[in-house]
């Protein structure tokens, strides 16, 4: 469930400074979790990116000569699934990256100790 969030208008201003940067694909991996995160629960934010949306794929289609009659709500919950894919899958790229880095602190620390062992 959406909701509006006037009490917490700091995080809105830095959400809605990002709406141009998701829709241009130009937006860190960071600030995408904590975009996507915050546009879940506050609907004022994201119904901002809805417009900004709906007004840059306008422009484009405008640009491109297109007479698209493409469902524009239904390519922005596109890419809302795309980027929600791709943050679970970092997600478990990093959770992947973290146990082969502590496999290969216990197999060093293992040879240490049979090195060790040898020379003693």
């Amino acid at each position: 469930m959406m909701i509006g969030c006037s009490d917490t208008i700091m995080e809105c201003k830095e959400a809605q400074k990002l709406v141009t940067k998701y829709i241009a694909d130009d937006i860190t991996e960071q600030e995408l979790e904590q975009f996507m995160e915050h546009i879940q629960i506050c609907k004022d934010c994201y119904d901002e990116l809805e417009i900004n949306y709906t007004i840059f794929s306008a422009f484009v289609q405008l640009d491109n000569n297109e007479d698209s009659s493409d469902d524009i709500n239904a390519m922005l919950l596109e890419k809302l699934k795309a980027s929600r894919k791709y943050i679970r899958r970092k997600k478990i790229f990093n959770h992947y990256r973290i146990l082969i880095y502590i496999a290969a602190m216990i197999v060093l620390a293992m040879i240490i100790l049979v090195q060790l062992g040898l020379w003693l």
